[in-house]
């Protein structure tokens, strides 16, 4: 073994044993005890397939919005407004097409 490869093997098992130690120290409210598991899920959920659900029919979402903002608001970003939406249901989408319109002109600036 080369003296780099022992050094990276130390240093390696050193963090190990550090955070071992910080594991029964951590605050109440970061248990490190429970990071691994909680990484574990994020990756399997990440992963994992989902159900396909049938979308919200746009039609019906688009017309609670004027003819002169739908004319304004390009196809591609009328999409990512709805969709992402419907991540957060405290915003609707016209507030996100609001702040597009304000902060990028829809990405045209």
């Amino acid at each position: 073994m080369t003296r780099r490869f022992k050094v990276k093997c130390t240093t390696a098992i050193c963090g190990l044993l550090v955070l071992a130690l910080l594991t029964g120290r951590a605050s109440p409210g970061f248990p490190l005890l429970k990071v691994g598991s909680a990484v574990g899920r994020a990756i399997q959920q990440t992963l994992s397939p989902k159900p396909a659900k049938p979308d919200a029919p746009v039609v019906a979402t688009v017309a609670r919005a004027s003819a002169f903002a739908l004319s304004d608001i390009p196809p591609d970003y009328l999409g990512l407004y709805i969709t992402s939406a419907k991540r957060c249901p405290a915003l609707t989408w016209q507030l996100l097409a609001g702040i597009g319109k304000v902060e990028t002109n829809h990405g045209r600036t």
